[in-house]
């Protein structure tokens, strides 16, 4: 929960705020990636009300905000599912006036860019979802695979931030991995119809145990069962000294998994999502590429990164799938993707100058 959520609930009406939070929770079901969003979006706005942040527009009785993104078309749509909304048009330009609270919000509408022509397809931090799901169906057009599916280590979020929901909303199922309980429980709301496994990923391939996992929040995607994860986290983030609680967790081999899942009933992994907050390497380590050789990786190659720092690549993990028969497809700095090199070769055409 973010401060200005946290400050909402200390100093607003709470019987405004439940409101609010009600009419929220039920309509996720039209826009739920940006639920949590909104949230945060309507706490900002009545924070700096209360603050009297900007004195003159708090005043006034309204506090002006300019959507440029596409993802702001979406925003505003949600909003107008759960709060009254009327036009209103000033010196030739268009406004959305949204009532919340005795606050009247005015959204100022860019007419020169029509953003429902462009909307934002990516569920996943950086656009990767929009990478794989091209490579991937590149892949299958060219006949090198003749059906598509996924394991997710490290989930988290069954939506947001996911680099597999892109696929799942096109019908194809797979496997989602995450130690974090409350994970799975989202994961099993509304992926249904994957494979959900709560389960650390053990780099024992012979013995199953319980290993300590530290959640810093149930939404976190910096929970992680690495020591070194957890210290550095809360180095960068003393704040969740007060909330991470440690909870045991069994653990399994990744190539438990794949066996039952796929190789037992005829079948091979095509894409790995791998994302464990600083265990991939050991992860890497223990996957048995005789038994399996996904055509496609997503690996987390960057460590934890901040609104005002950026974390060293993880270049052992890259030279290491290099070593073992892959090339760097895409990069966006937080993630790299991977595809099987001799895949490759085949997509890759020599130069044609009739083409």
């Amino acid at each position: 929960m973010s401060d200005f959520t946290e400050y909402i609930e200390k100093t607003c009406s709470q019987e405004n705020f439940e409101n609010i939070k009600n009419k929220i929770e039920k309509n996720n079901n039209w826009f739920p990636r940006y639920s949590g969003y909104l949230m945060e979006y309507i706490s900002c706005f009545y924070f700096m009300y209360l603050k009297d942040k900007y004195t003159e527009r708090a005043l006034s009785g309204k506090i002006y905000f300019t959507e440029t993104e596409s993802k702001g078309v979406k925003k505003l749509k949600l909003l107008e599912k759960i709060f009254s909304v009327k036009n209103e048009y000033s010196n030739d330009k268009k406004y959305k006036v949204i009532s919340l609270l005795g606050i009247k919000i005015k959204l100022k509408i860019d007419s020169k860019k029509n953003f429902e022509e462009y909307p934002k397809k990516s569920y996943s931090q950086f656009g990767e979802d929009i990478i794989i799901k091209n490579l991937l169906m590149l892949l299958k057009n060219s006949k090198l695979i003749s059906d598509i599916n996924y394991i997710d280590i490290g989930c988290n979020h069954p939506i947001k931030g996911s680099n597999t929901y892109s696929l799942y909303i096109d019908g194809i199922r797979g496997i989602l991995i995450d130690a974090n309980p409350f994970a799975c429980k989202n994961c099993h709301k509304i992926r249904n119809e994957d494979i959900i496994i709560n389960s650390i990923i053990t780099t024992d391939n012979t013995t199953e145990k319980k290993m300590s996992f530290y959640i810093f929040s149930e939404t976190s995607g910096l929970n992680t069962y690495s020591e070194s994860s957890r210290d550095e986290v809360l180095k960068l983030f003393p704040g969740f000294k007060k909330t991470m609680k440690e909870i045991e967790i069994k653990t399994v081999s990744i190539n438990k998994i794949v066996k039952e899942n796929f190789i037992d009933k005829k079948k091979y992994p095509i894409f790995i999502d791998l994302d464990v907050e600083g265990v991939e390497m050991d992860i890497l380590k223990s996957w048995d590429f005789s038994l399996s050789k996904p055509i496609v990786w997503c690996i987390e190659t960057a460590g934890i990164m901040t609104c005002c720092s950026l974390a060293k690549k993880n270049q052992e993990i890259i030279t290491y799938m290099l070593n073992n028969g892959y090339v760097i497809y895409a990069d966006t700095y937080a993630n790299t993707i991977f595809i099987e090199k001799n895949a490759y070769n085949k997509l890759t055409r020599e130069k044609d100058n009739n083409v």
